[in-house]
């Protein structure tokens, strides 16, 4: 059972999330319109992924000797991906996605049980999953929950959909089906949930 807790408002391997390696390469970004595929960056014994989830939400995540250590799903309005410039930069220590004039950053610190998200310190006790909403409103991204899920992971660090398909809250939250007026002719939008979790919504 999962139980969602309301919080305090205060490349180099690219793989399918819930399908076998497909490739060894770098990605290409492509002007307008973000990879699915999840990118990797790995020090020391922890690998630290992102990829785009759904037509709302972003996803970041440690793994750490295949268990999932944390988990954040920033969620926004539908499509605000195509803002650019976009990118993720780990230095290992804190991670920062940028899309325009937007930074999510992280700082995960797993001796304390606590991440920094945004500069604002989380405390998870226990738990591997936080909710972050509305990342492009003015006055900035909130943590609005979290809670823990299994953390082994099913395959590679990057098949994380098949654990999310599991969680009702986490499936609520991406909002799969939901897109703006003005995106309803953007096809990859439409089935972004099926490529990366299995299933629509």
């Amino acid at each position: 059972m999962h139980t969602l807790r309301l919080g305090r408002s205060p490349r180099l391997a690219v793989w399918l999330l819930s399908g076998a390696a497909i490739a060894a390469a770098a990605p290409r970004p492509v002007v307008g319109q973000p990879a699915t595929n999840p990118s990797l960056a790995t020090w020391r014994d922890v690998g630290t992924l992102h990829a785009l989830l759904s037509p709302s939400v972003e996803a970041t995540w440690v793994v750490r000797e295949n268990r999932l250590a944390l988990l954040i799903l920033w969620r926004g309005q539908p499509g605000r991906f195509r803002r650019q410039p976009s990118g993720f930069v780990d230095n290992g220590v804190e991670q920062v996605l940028v899309r325009g004039v937007i930074k999510l950053s992280q700082k995960y610190d797993a001796r304390e049980g606590v991440v920094h998200i945004q500069g604002i310190r989380t405390e998870l006790r226990g738990d591997n999953v936080v909710f972050v909403d509305e990342v492009d409103r003015t006055g900035g991204a909130r943590v609005i929950g979290q809670l823990r899920i299994d953390p082994t992971m099913p395959g590679s660090p990057a098949q994380i959909g098949p654990m999310l398909a599991r969680s009702p809250p986490i499936m609520a939250f991406l909002r799969c089906d939901v897109l703006r007026p003005g995106l309803e002719g953007e096809a990859w939008l439409r089935t972004l949930c099926l490529e990366t979790i299995g299933v629509t919504k």
